[in-house]
């Protein structure tokens, strides 16, 4: 700082201590001039040490241009606190901002006082006036502010069932989509645990996801069917805990999901029932133009066990053109030898078409076997066409 003194001695450790703190100190008079102040308070508020000394820490000139205070006090008030040192009390920290020159960008800085020993006659000395930049934090906790609103405002967007709870478990934010009349019966959420406003089996299912989260620290996942006068409500819950102890609960109805998924179990069921009773051949190929499938006819017109079926090598068979059109996404049909002469030749009767996934995509195709005069799948003889 700006006085000499002693080599080892204690104001001079405590000077050399000052000037190599990141944070700015500024000693001031009982008037609260500035008689004194490290090499990081000059850093921080742009001046010199000429420019600085004498100025009142009161009337704020010592700061950067423009300076504005984040909660609303004003340099008033902030005169009113530095006057609480006169009586020896401190002065809580502060964050002010100030733009250099009036332009840019603020920088944020956090301002404590505190006052120095009382004189001999019991009179404060002085105060000591600790200034910290904490603009990059300031950055951090605003980028945060902005997520976290962001989010809040994605969860109230959302078609979804949405509790915040606290440490305690109760509601202190909420969000109530469409689909939800099943399940809730009230609006009166905010001071009061799930399990309090929903029916008994959903407030249990809710509470157990609850303790389970706080226990492990994992998202718990559940899931609730409540019989209502037009049908059975199917939902999906997510819970996960947050570090302050309390947590974050989405809802959402899948009613509408689950029966279009127990309609495609049924509709899956009837296929194969129809696939197993047909009473002509029926297979499934791949795209390798290997059999992946066959019921019960087609083994019965081949002669072959569904194994031997399986393996089958249908690539090279008179009747491969039939499928690999159904590959390329037309129906075909084949009438002709399977492919063996002589006694042992068998004239069969195909017809296929492609298999699409859900995007439209060909994923193999069925053949269906309408007649055949004898085992239509054997293997040609040696040197048969």
């Amino acid at each position: 700082m700006g006085r000499s003194h002693e080599s080892g001695s204690a104001e001079g450790m405590a000077e050399l201590y000052a000037d190599r703190i990141a944070s700015g100190v500024l000693i001031c008079d009982p008037r609260g001039a500035i008689v004194d102040c490290n090499l990081a308070a000059l850093e921080i508020t742009g001046f010199e040490r000429d420019e600085i000394v004498g100025r009142s820490v009161a009337d704020l000139t010592w700061l950067p241009a423009a300076p504005f205070f984040e909660d609303g006090r004003s340099a008033i008030g902030f005169s009113a606190a530095l006057d609480a040192l006169a009586s020896g009390q401190d002065v809580p920290p502060m964050v002010v901002g100030a733009r250099r020159d009036g332009q840019g960008d603020p920088i944020w800085l956090l301002i404590a006082a505190r006052p120095m020993p009382r004189d001999e006659k019991g009179f404060p000395a002085g105060s000591v006036i600790t200034v910290t930049d904490i603009t990059p934090q300031k950055g951090t906790e605003t980028l945060y502010a902005t997520v976290i609103d962001e989010l809040h405002g994605v969860l109230h967007a959302l078609p979804d069932l949405y509790f915040r709870l606290d440490a305690e478990g109760l509601v202190i934010d909420y969000n109530v989509g469409s689909g939800f009349d099943a399940i809730i019966t009230s609006d009166d959420f905010i001071g009061r645990r799930p399990e309090e406003f929903l029916p008994p089996e959903v407030g249990g299912t809710m509470r157990a996801a609850v303790a389970a989260a706080r226990l492990s620290r994992e998202v718990q996942t559940f899931e609730i069917d409540v019989e209502t006068t037009v049908g059975r409500a199917c939902f999906e819950g997510r819970h996960v805990a947050l570090p302050d102890g309390g947590g974050v609960m989405i809802v959402r109805d899948v009613t509408e999901q689950r029966r279009a998924q127990d309609e495609l179990v049924r509709s899956e069921r009837l296929h194969r029932s129809l696939f197993e009773r047909a009473s002509v051949g029926l297979f499934r190929f791949d795209t390798a133009l290997r059999p992946v499938d066959c019921n019960d006819a087609m083994l019965a017109m081949t002669g072959r066990t569904r194994e031997g079926f399986l393996q089958l090598e249908l690539r090279e068979r008179p009747f491969s053109g039939a499928l690999r059109e159904a590959l390329e996404g037309r129906e075909s049909a084949y009438e002709g030898p399977n492919g063996r002469s002589g006694a042992d030749a068998a004239v069969v009767s195909l017809h296929t078409q492609p298999v699409l996934d859900g995007s439209g995509a060909v994923v193999g195709g069925i053949g269906v076997l309408s007649r055949v005069t004898r085992a239509a799948l054997e293997p040609p003889a040696a040197g048969a066409v």
